[in-house]
């Protein structure tokens, strides 16, 4: 175990690292979204994929990285890997949140080995589909939403494949500003694999892996510290989407909350059939949510990891609003994620009023 100190230093140069990416994003960005609105984020994992620091920008778009990374290191061996790959990939169905929202993902290697990676996602102004932006009414697969990319190298060895490129470039109403941006996360990716790669030369491989083990257990011993702090009960609470942009009829996001010692089960099976419309939300963004609305609550000032999930349980059945299914539409995620996190607000009202804001969007 590293003493605390030298964790928490780590832990502050792995979130600046994280910031820097971002703030290298925002800058060669080409369209406002990035540069202005700064619909972006960016974190550092371990070799395993487990998220050990993120930037300060839209933690909804990072929560759910956990299922993104989890499919890519199962798709992707350290052997597959090498230094300059670029992986991209924005479908829904694999950890993604809708097809506007690109992941980059870049391994990043010290002395031949594998350390970790590091990436971003970004909402992008066009990626093709029926609609330009991809979000509109009357959506109802995903097949029209835009192309939707599965884990591919777009970078191989620091070389931009032109094949994948040129896929992209014919799908897409903008090419010069989408690729642009893709180009923009690139660079933001590279800036990244040099400074983590900086802080393995600085602190050595031993000290710098074993402070990220223990900044993952230090914030699930407090994600627990803090669950325990509550009473055993379980609550339940709900929302309604007005409607999914087909069928004028209600939405229910059902919550059943049980806090059970150091653990919490978040059980979402109550919640109504998945949507014609395109307001489903993906397994990522669900969870997503309720990370969120958890962290908010439970310890809003603990270090935001994947240690930090590991004390709670999400429930869902597949086929519903909150876990759709292929070819499901899913475009207009947003508007069950806030239901969803409303209704979790509304459950943990229950139990800690005074931690809990009063409803809103």
């Amino acid at each position: 175990m590293s003493d605390l100190v030298t964790m928490q230093v780590i832990r502050y140069a792995l979130e600046q690292v994280a910031d820097e990416m971002g703030y290298t994003l925002v800058r060669t960005g080409r369209s406002t979204i990035i540069t202005e609105i700064k619909d972006i984020s960016c974190v550092i994992t371990d070799a395993k994929g487990q998220t050990v620091a993120q930037a300060h920008h839209t933690p909804s778009l990072l929560a759910g990285f956990e299922i993104t990374m989890r499919a890519l290191v199962k798709e992707y061996k350290p052997q597959d890997l090498a230094p300059g790959d670029v992986i991209i990939t924005n479908d829904p169905y694999t950890g993604g949140q809708h097809i506007m929202d690109l992941y980059a993902i870049a391994p990043v290697f010290h002395k031949g080995e594998l350390i970790g990676f590091v990436g971003n996602i970004t909402h992008h102004s066009d990626l093709g589909g029926i609609a330009a932006g991809g979000v509109a009414g009357g959506i109802r697969e995903i097949y029209l939403e835009g192309l939707r990319l599965p884990f591919v190298k777009i970078m191989k060895r620091g070389v931009e494949d032109k094949e994948i490129v040129g896929i992209i470039a014919n799908q897409i109403r903008l090419p010069d500003l989408t690729l642009g941006d893709i180009r923009a996360q690139i660079s933001s990716l590279m800036v990244g694999s040099e400074r983590l790669g900086r802080l393995y030369t600085r602190y050595g491989k031993g000290t710098l892996q074993r402070a990220c083990r223990d900044l993952l257990d230090y914030s699930e011993r407090r994600m627990r510290r803090g669950l325990k702090d509550l009473p055993n009960c379980t609550v339940e609470a709900e929302d309604f989407i007005d409607d999914d942009g087909i069928n004028d009829r209600p939405i229910r996001i059902k919550v059943k909350l049980t806090i059970k010692g150091d653990r919490a089960i978040v059980d979402l099976t109550g919640s109504d059939p998945q949507a014609e419309g395109n307001t489903n939300s993906t397994i990522a963004n669900t969870h997503a949510a309720i990370y969120y609305v958890m962290i908010s609550v439970v310890d809003p000032h603990v270090p935001p990891n994947s240690g930090c999930y590991r004390p709670i349980q999400v429930v869902t059945k597949p086929g519903t609003i909150v876990h759709p299914l292929p070819p499901g539409a899913v475009a207009a995620r947003t508007n069950a994620s806030q239901k969803i996190a409303e209704a979790m607000f509304v459950a943990l009202s229950k139990i800690v009023p005074e931690r809990v804001t009063a409803g809103w969007n």
